[in-house]
């Protein structure tokens, strides 16, 4: 299964960081909520879980947005001034525990 990920939206100070991601397989069906398999942390610790993917599901290719909220529960920026890494994973894909993409974000 190949996996891509591309950063559409990670502005400090943006109320969402999104990310488009395409999934193609000819082996296994993709018929699972993307957003529910999907936390993005930075390197401080911070996670969010995905609010929205409109990528669908079903089938063998998808392509669609991964929104994230840009604060975490307590009120805490993903990106803020001390940020130097996000990861997005997704989480038990195709019997994958974890898929890890990073991106290195400046100050």
């Amino acid at each position: 299964m190949q996996v891509t990920v591309v950063p559409i939206q990670l502005s400090r100070g943006a109320e969402q960081l999104v990310f488009e991601v395409a999934l193609d397989t000819h082996s296994i069906d993709l018929s699972f909520d993307l957003a529910a398999q999907a936390i993005l942390r930075n390197d401080q610790g911070r996670t969010v879980q995905a609010l929205f993917w409109d990528g669908g599901q079903g089938g063998h290719h998808l392509r669609g947005r991964l929104s994230f909220p840009a604060r975490d529960a307590a009120g805490a920026p993903l990106l803020g001034p001390e940020t130097r890494a996000l990861e997005l994973v997704l989480v038990g894909i195709a019997g994958v525990q974890e898929r890890i993409f990073r991106w290195e974000v400046s100050p």
